[in-house]
């Protein structure tokens, strides 16, 4: 019965309820606070607080993580972390850059979570490595250990044993979207040694196999990057692969910045438009406009993304097209890294993944309008993982698509209800304190917060 009350409520949060919290919290703060990367004051703005902790990797790369709490609500003891995993190009940012009733990581806190949202390897966040205490720039050599294969391998443990060591918890649920979800996959596929620590895995539009359902863009895109190589030979090779694609430094940064806020405040539709490309899988769509975002709050939408990302990533992906099982880089087919497999993995192809190793909790949720991948390659993701039909969520949702379900400002409507109630079952089997803090600490909560109706 709570679970039903609690998730109704949360999804009762309204857009009447949106623009009364506007009127308070200004458009103008809001882009003040993101340009300046005053990301405490940008969540302090929504009630909640704000820290920021940092890990090093095994291969020195310093991660910055972004914790957010409502301490209203927050306990010590029985409030369980959740790491929020983003996805290509992507930040921390994303899982926050709407409402308080319309962005997950706030919604997960004013459900009485402790929300840790990652910022992995080379994004805006973590664009520096530190050697011996000093920190550096990255150079071309590491840029080649940037796709989602190390992410798996380097970042997400200490990540992990970060949040679990500060927080003194003993589990943790993870919820990944598109390449966030391809990284913890990897990661639970072959490191069973945290199995017991994953209360349950979330994968929001799971980016684990293309087919001839993904758009016609996008496997142009991956012909043209899996053609790269040959192109980009001697010195134009790490001008390519050994850069970011787009540029993440501090001095660069708050260039970009302003002028694509002062662009997407002045054009607005413009902006609009050039996330309809990159997302909508059809022309018809495109042109149509996508519902799910605000018009208004692109300029914060696209301020912060792309938030980082590298070629070699981007040729990870491509080389797994058409491939099944998907592997790790194949450096036979890249050799001017100087990086061998012979080398990397001790043998001279690359190490094939089985995802359905994966020996966690795990709900898969999809969106019917996603570039990367249809209806029949998302049911051949839910037979390769095994999951049972409660386990799996198809959304139409009005055509939303891959990037709605971060950016959407109605996602929580389609995604964010189903997804909490299955943490709070989770949580309400754990033990009599947890049960007691949810159906009464919580709900109380949830019960004071101004809403209106909305989802319908």
């Amino acid at each position: 019965m709570f679970v039903k009350l609690s998730i109704g409520i949360i999804g009762a949060w309204t857009l009447i309820w949106s623009v009364k919290t506007l009127k308070g919290m200004s458009l103008e703060e809001d882009i003040a606070a993101l340009r300046a990367d005053d990301l405490e004051t940008f969540v302090a703005l929504r009630g909640m607080h704000l820290e920021r902790h940092t890990v090093i990797t095994i291969d020195h790369w310093r991660l910055e993580i972004h914790r957010i709490r409502n301490k209203h609500i927050y306990n010590e003891t029985l409030s369980s972390p959740v790491m929020l995993s983003h996805g290509f190009g992507a930040s921390s940012v994303d899982f926050m850059v709407n409402l308080r009733n319309e962005s997950l990581a706030f919604i997960l806190a004013d459900s009485g979570f402790d929300v840790w949202a990652v910022n992995y390897r080379a994004n805006r966040f973590s664009n520096m490595k530190s050697v011996d205490g000093k920190l550096r720039v990255p150079n071309s050599e590491d840029f080649y250990r940037v796709t989602w294969q190390y992410m798996a391998e380097r970042d997400v443990p200490v990540i992990l044993d970060k949040i679990l060591g500060h927080t003194k918890q003993n589990r943790i649920h993870i919820i990944g979207q598109s390449m966030g979800s391809t990284v913890l996959s990897a990661f639970l596929s072959e490191n069973h040694a945290y199995d017991g620590k994953i209360g349950h895995l979330v994968a929001i539009s799971p980016v684990m196999r293309f087919g001839e359902d993904t758009s016609s863009y996008i496997k142009t895109l991956f012909r043209m990057t899996r053609a790269l190589p040959k192109v980009a030979k001697g010195p134009l090779f790490p001008l390519v692969f050994g850069e970011p694609l787009y540029p993440v430094t501090s001095r660069i940064t708050p260039l970009t910045d302003y002028w694509r806020t002062a662009t997407c405040r002045l054009i607005p539709s413009l902006c609009r438009y050039i996330s309809d490309f990159l997302f909508q899988t059809d022309f018809k769509s495109t042109i149509a406009g996508d519902p799910h975002l605000k018009k208004e709050r692109m300029s914060l939408y696209l301020m912060k993304f792309p938030s980082g990302a590298t070629m070699m990533n981007l040729y990870h992906f491509a080389m797994q097209f058409g491939r099944s099982p998907w592997t790790k880089m194949d450096y036979r087919k890249i050799p001017s890294t100087g990086i061998s497999n012979r080398g990397e993995y001790s043998r001279d192809a690359p190490p094939a993944y089985d995802f359905s190793a994966i020996n966690v909790s795990i709900s898969a949720h999809f969106v019917k309008n996603d570039v990367f991948f249809g209806s029949r390659t998302a049911k051949s993701i839910v037979n390769m993982l095994d999951l049972r039909e409660r386990d799996v969520q198809f959304v139409d949702g009005n055509g939303l698509n891959h990037i709605d379900t971060v950016w959407g400002w109605d996602a929580r409507c389609f995604l964010y209800d189903d997804i909490i109630e299955r943490l709070n079952r989770a949580e309400l089997s754990r033990s009599l304190s947890h049960r007691i803090y949810r159906t009464q600490r919580v709900e109380t909560h949830l019960r004071s917060l101004d809403f209106e109706k909305a989802c319908s």
